[in-house]
């Protein structure tokens, strides 16, 4: 039977529970009282493998493992902080930090996500989802793993572009700063950062709430990124307020300040502009956005994918966090029929990264991270992806263009792939 996954919603009253602490509290209450979203991607674990081949297929290079035996195993992932638990564990055993799945027998099982925050080591829980997933072991099975992306394919100039930066990079390179004093609102660049191997980046366009006038809980927490000179885009669940100040850090290291005079809220996507007081200057460069789906589809086959789609490859983005460290996590698939077009892997467990040096480089979200950038780099250049547990800009890009006319602010600038070849 081919592999399935069905997701239903339960709500549950919030307790309190004493758990881990995951060493940064939450700043605000959590979007998983109200909400949040489940699904499950395909992981299949090849028991007995097969006969060996190296097939290109569209923009990739893969090895298929022909007459494989296989357990067919999921993740099941959310955007927000949850716990897993199976209700079928004579079925599927899950871990509770990764919400990977392992076979125990054939049949359905549910898969129990309950969200919750931590506040002073207490873990609060809130809204619970269920997900159903088959699990089984087949036999004859035929699994692709990748090997490569093809010479000159988009994907693989999206690989290049963090793979080749990061060849010795170590986890103290991830910090864009190496000295950071968010309430005196001074930074000093980290020189070492991968982001500054082989054509330095520009990295200006993050926006840090800081300075003596922000809420003591929202220091370095309300996080945004300038998609133009006047206009910076959040996560609505963690956006901003009129008077906030945003630091924006030079190359050179000079902090440029500007005030948040207005928003405008995505209630249903999570995502919030936030309206400058003044112009960036120069010094400070807008993120790039990546197109809407259309552009990149043809372009993108191996990725492009409703999550609960079988597949194993992914692409490499750079993701930042409160604490503003280049992580390098994985894009594993762009649905473009769906507001939640990019999927990365999230919370607490490792995930099964595509090369050992990312997952060197990579870390797990936490409470307060939420609207830190998710970027592609893209001909040396950031190109916002999407919003951390919130908005995906290019799903929205004619509705964001509206809003920022009647601002009277500049327009986004879409990064162009038009270059890149398609595949059928």
């Amino acid at each position: 039977m081919s592999p399935t996954a069905t997701s239903m919603a339960a709500t549950e009253k919030p307790t309190a529970k004493t758990g881990a602490s995951n060493g940064r509290s939450l700043r605000v209450p959590p979007s998983s009282q109200t909400d949040f979203t489940i699904s499950a991607v395909a992981l299949p674990l090849i028991i007995v493998p097969g006969s060996l081949s190296t097939v290109t297929v569209n923009d990739a290079v893969v090895t298929r493992n022909t007459g494989a035996t296989v357990d067919n195993n999921w993740h099941v992932s959310t955007d927000s902080d949850c716990e897993f638990s199976s209700l079928d564990p004579s079925i599927a055993t899950v871990d509770p930090d990764s919400g990977v799945t392992t076979r125990v027998s054939t049949g359905y099982a549910r898969i129990r996500a309950r969200a919750y925050d931590v506040v002073d080591g207490i873990r609060r829980y809130y809204l619970t989802k269920e997900i159903t997933v088959y699990t089984d072991r087949t036999t004859g099975t035929t699994v692709d793993t990748l090997d490569h992306y093809v010479t000159g394919s988009l994907a693989r100039h999206l690989c290049d572009q963090i793979d080749n930066r990061i060849v010795t990079a170590t986890t103290s390179d991830k910090p864009f700063f190496s000295a950071a004093n968010y309430a005196a609102s001074t930074y000093t660049r980290n020189a070492t950062c991968w982001t500054n191997n082989g054509t330095a980046l520009d990295t200006t366009c993050v926006g840090i709430s800081a300075g003596p006038n922000v809420y003591p809980n929202r220091l370095n927490r309300q996080n945004g990124v300038a998609i133009t000179p006047t206009v910076a885009l959040f996560a609505n669940h963690n956006r901003p307020y009129a008077g906030l100040v945003l630091d924006f850090v030079t190359t050179a290291g000079a902090t440029v300040q500007r005030t948040i005079t207005d928003t405008y809220s995505f209630w249903d996507d999570d995502g919030c502009l936030a309206r400058l007081d003044s112009a960036l200057p120069g010094t400070i460069t807008p993120a790039k956005v990546w197109p809407q789906p259309a552009a990149w589809t043809t372009r993108l086959p191996s990725v492009s994918r409703p999550v609960n789609t079988p597949g194993t490859f992914a692409l490499p983005v750079l993701q930042l966090d409160q604490e503003k460290k280049a992580i390098v996590n994985e894009n594993y698939a762009c649905d473009p029929n769906s507001d939640y077009v990019c999927y990365t892997y999230s919370f607490e467990a490792a995930p099964p990264l595509g090369t050992s040096q990312r997952l060197a480089l990579w870390e797990p979200w936490v409470n307060g991270d939420s609207g830190s950038g998710i970027f592609y780099l893209f001909e040396n250049q950031l190109v916002l992806r999407k919003i951390l547990s919130g908005i995906d800009p290019s799903y929205l890009a004619d509705t964001i263009a509206a809003v920022l006319s009647s601002w009277g602010s500049a327009a986004m600038t879409i990064a162009d792939v038009s270059a890149y070849p398609t595949y059928p």
